[in-house]
């Protein structure tokens, strides 16, 4: 068990590294009272504040007095002023007292794990001290722990993304060092650096040491089995805004045809697309390295390529994952897989339970006609079929994808009956030991997610239609009194009671807006009463009530957004004569008001529109996908 401290570091914001309970539960102030071997501790003081402290005048006046200090232990637990420096993060203290001290001493280890003040500075992701010490003492970098680990092993365990560094630099100078890339050193190394989300270095490690495809640790995982435990499947379409997929596949179009600026400002400032270019260039990293993985195992004997398959999970997770193009490679180098059982499962049901589409569409298209009639037979252990286990509520990381719970009850409903349609009618009634059919089953098990959905409609829809209500109040207000006012007095009668600015285009505009706001209020105070007087019952989460929600949220929208261009119009014809920057401040702060408050809503809608019929990225041609340049130095 461990706990998290913080460091001090020079420079960025100190960085977080996990060190153990009995490493931060050790009292410094105890050493100054001890003696260790006949030498009293406290001497050492002022270099132990000095090395804690970054303060390198003070440890040099000190090392200056007494040379020998920075070769020998400062405290009980073992360790020279070097692990205390590299233990909090001072790369300039260190890179200093290095120069002044033996190598015997860079050797030294501390009495807690065995580490060495290399191991230590490799925790802390001190790139510049790691490569001091090394070049001053190449062999550091074979000296293990009392876990067995080498600073190399330590890297791949404690190195973030951001300090790859100093793995790519231990990499290269034990490149000589065939031990510490085979057996269970090996499989450590190449587990912990893809589970760490460095694909591109795993990648370059298994150019370099093919064994490192197979090598499996005690329990017998493999870089295979840890590649699926995150979702880095190629994604199918933006989540939250299809706008930013139409950005994204405008700007990366394999035509000679240049984006649209407004395209091209979109995909830049917006973080959610540029996180969706990133994760799909990511995607294919991983698909390469699978796919160097996969040729290194095809080169085994049959036998053994059963074996390995068999007692490896990573198909499973692959499977749970949605992770089609691991499947697919995997598929292809041994097509048994597809049927080899997964905890008394095969890939097949672990992406019904899953609610994994593409796998699921995948694998089904891969079956003979015989093979198709089997999946639907008895799997479960109560008698239940296929179609049971499509009527169990989802696992919670599936079902949380969406944030309302109309669209979580919505995409249950889908998939049941897309499952639904695969199997057999002779079969989609039967019953299991329980004596449940699957519709039962799913009525039992959506029960909760129903009564959660059903107060949440009704909760928006109290909520908008008091929005709603304002709106058109306030659409109906400005129909009347007109900016400007209208003609009360004239010698020409056909001009009394007519608007002063009737005969202008931005008269016309805000006319039009206001009652474009009015007109869409009201249809959503009707569609929202609608959804109160509505019945709630679990079949009308399919299209009914999901469709009303929807269209009332749009209207809603429109509404908004109508009178907030009607009132910045009105304000433009008051004001925009007689000050000229008036209309440029207006278009600037409403447009800022709408961004924000319309936000939350505009995600629900999308949501509500993208689960009938998303905009799915393997639906979308050859010829118009995009041909994207892997970079992997931009992932």
């Amino acid at each position: 068990m461990g706990t998290r401290g913080s460091v001090a570091t020079e420079g960025p914001r100190a960085k977080e590294i996990c060190i153990s309970v009995r490493q931060r539960s050790f009292n410094y102030a105890y050493c100054y009272k001890a003696t260790e071997y006949g030498r009293d501790l406290k001497q050492y003081l002022t270099l132990l504040d000095a090395a804690m402290s970054n303060n390198w005048e003070s440890a040099a006046q000190f090392i200056k007095n007494d040379p020998s200090s920075v070769n020998v232990a400062i405290t009980v637990c073992g360790r020279t002023a070097l692990h205390i420096a590299a233990g909090a993060g001072h790369s300039k203290f260190i890179l200093k007292l290095v120069d002044h001290m033996s190598m015997e001493a860079l050797e030294l280890k501390d009495s807690y794990d065995g580490n060495t003040a290399l191991h230590l500075a490799v925790i802390s992701g001190l790139d510049d001290a790691v490569k001091a010490m090394v070049h001053k003492h190449g062999n550091l970098t074979r000296i293990c722990n009392k876990n067995g680990s080498n600073p190399l092993l330590n890297a791949a365990i404690h190195v973030s993304v951001e300090h790859a560094e100093i793995i790519r630099f231990l990499c290269d100078e034990m490149k000589n060092e065939p031990s510490s890339f085979l057996g269970n050193s090996g499989a450590q190394l190449i587990c912990n650096i893809t589970r760490a989300g460095l694909y591109e270095l795993a990648t370059n490690l298994i150019h370099e040491h093919p064994s490192l495809a197979t090598a499996q640790l005690d329990n017998g995982t493999t870089a295979l089995d840890v590649i699926p435990e995150k979702d880095l499947s190629i994604p199918t379409a933006y989540e939250e805004s299809t706008l930013s997929l139409l950005a994204y596949h405008q700007h990366c179009t394999i035509t000679d045809k240049p984006a649209s600026i407004f395209l091209k400002m979109l995909f830049c400032f917006g973080s959610k697309s540029k996180g969706f270019h990133r994760r799909k260039l990511k995607s294919y990293i991983v698909l390469e390295l699978v796919n160097l993985v996969f040729e290194e195992i095809t080169l085994m004997p049959r036998e053994e390529m059963f074996q390995f398959f068999l007692g490896s999970n990573f198909l499973k997770t692959a499977a749970k994952n949605g992770s089609v193009g691991i499947i697919k490679m995997c598929i292809a180098t041994y097509p048994d897989q597809l049927w080899l059982p997964r905890e008394g499962r095969n890939i097949f049901q672990i992406a019904v339970e899953n609610r994994q589409e593409k796998i699921f569409n995948y694998s089904y298209e891969h079956m003979n006609a015989d093979e198709k009639i089997l999946t639907t037979h008895i799997v479960e252990s109560n008698g239940g079929n296929i179609l049971h286990v499509a009527a169990k509520i989802a696992p919670p990381s599936r079902l949380n994808i969406y944030t309302s719970p109309v669209v979580q009850m919505q995409s249950e409903i889908i998939w049941f009956k897309k499952v639904e349609k695969r199997v057999p009618r002779a079969l989609r009634n039967m019953r299991n030991k329980d004596g449940e059919t699957p519709r039962e089953v799913f009525t039992r098990e959506h029960k909760h997610l129903v009564k959660t959905a059903e107060a949440y409609m009704i909760r928006t829809a109290e909520s908008c239609l008091v929005v709603a209500s304002l709106v058109a109040t306030v659409a109906f207000a400005a129909a009347i009194t007109l900016p400007g006012g209208t003609f009360s007095d004239s010698n020409a009668t056909d001009e009394k009671g007519k608007p002063i600015f009737l005969g202008k285009k931005k008269f016309l505009a805000f006319m039009v807006a206001d009652a474009l706001a009015l007109f869409s209020s009201t249809t959503t105070i009707l569609l929202f009463l609608s959804i109160f007087i509505g019945n709630h019952n679990e079949g009308n989460f399919k299209e009914i009530l999901p469709r009303r929600l929807k269209r009332g949220l749009g209207s809603l929208i429109l509404s908004v957004l109508s009178v907030v261009i009607a009132f910045s119009i009105a304000l433009y014809i008051i004001l925009g004569d007689r000050y000229k920057w008036a209309p440029y401040l207006i278009v600037v702060a409403a447009c800022y008001s709408l961004l924000i408050s319309l936000k939350s809503l505009y995600i629900l809608f999308v949501e509500l529109d993208d689960i009938k019929g998303p905009v799915l990225y393997w639906a979308i041609p050859k010829d118009h996908k995009p041909n994207v340049r892997i970079v992997l130095k931009n992932v």
